[in-house]
């Protein structure tokens, strides 16, 4: 009965701290009654001493002759020349004759017959794996339609 007592007694208190949201009271903890400052910035002084950065220039030139002592007087500027198509196959490809072109071609072409071969393979495979499926799931169908569904 004390408990019940004591729940009762502590209820309105409860409901009086639950009843707001938290944070939103003011607080009560600190009251001063001392003036509010307002502080400009040029009222701050400052005693330390005051320390200038060396400017970007002074810092590129060390990068460039930084640059310059690695690559020692090779040239950076590579200009790109424009050249023709028949200039970038001859390069890359070597010479091109007709005997060239049909030994190539006929290489792709015993290449790509090759590739049909095993994917024809393969296809025959799923092909006959999926009849063996089929043909136990049958033999299992008949099996259970012989069984009643409540022995099984």
């Amino acid at each position: 009965m004390q408990i019940k007592e004591a729940c009762r007694n502590d209820f309105p208190q409860l409901e009086s701290i639950f009843s707001s949201p938290p944070f939103l009271k003011p607080s009560t903890a600190s009251t001063d009654d001392k003036e509010v400052i307002n502080l400009n910035i040029d009222d701050i002084l400052i005693d330390e001493k005051i320390t200038v950065f060396p400017k970007s220039e002074t810092i590129n030139n060390d990068e460039k002759n930084k640059r310059e002592r690695l690559f020692e007087g090779s040239s950076t500027d590579a200009k790109p020349t424009v050249r023709s198509v028949y200039e970038i196959r001859a390069k890359y490809r070597g010479p091109e004759d007709a005997a060239a072109a049909a030994a190539r071609a006929r290489d792709r072409l015993i290449e790509r017959q090759e590739k049909l071969e095993r994917i024809n393979d393969r296809s025959q495979e799923l092909q006959n794996e999926a009849e063996n499926f089929a043909s136990i799931a049958h033999q299992l169908a008949r099996k259970m339609e012989k069984k009643k569904w409540w022995n099984i």
